[in-house]
């Protein structure tokens, strides 16, 4: 009677799975027809990891039958520190011009 077991582990950051999603629906939003993409700033920054929330659930912003809950957001990073994170400022700029959306 011989047993085999055969156990795999991969690790991944919980923010690393949400840069990886969230990058997928960013770039799904870009590709899309319309004149205008309006993407939210908290998944602009969850598409790079130096930017990306650490607790993802604290961004929700709708929370159904809780009126005085829902439509409140505080970005946690300072303006100036988005605009020189070159990481983010790559990333962002990378997802305009592949989706042919830049103007140059």
């Amino acid at each position: 009677h011989t047993h085999t077991h055969t156990h795999t582990h991969t690790h991944t950051h919980t923010h690393n799975v949400s840069t990886a999603v969230t990058s997928t629906f960013v770039r799904q939003l870009m590709a899309c027809p319309s004149m205008l993409a309006m993407i939210p700033l908290q998944d602009l920054l969850d598409t790079c990891d130096s930017t990306a929330s650490r607790n993802p659930t604290q961004d929700q912003i709708n929370f159904p039958g809780e009126q005085e809950k829902s439509w409140h957001w505080r970005c946690a990073l300072d303006i100036e520190d988005i605009v020189n994170n070159a990481e983010f400022v790559a990333t962002l700029r990378e997802l305009i011009h592949s989706s042919d959306r830049a103007v140059i």
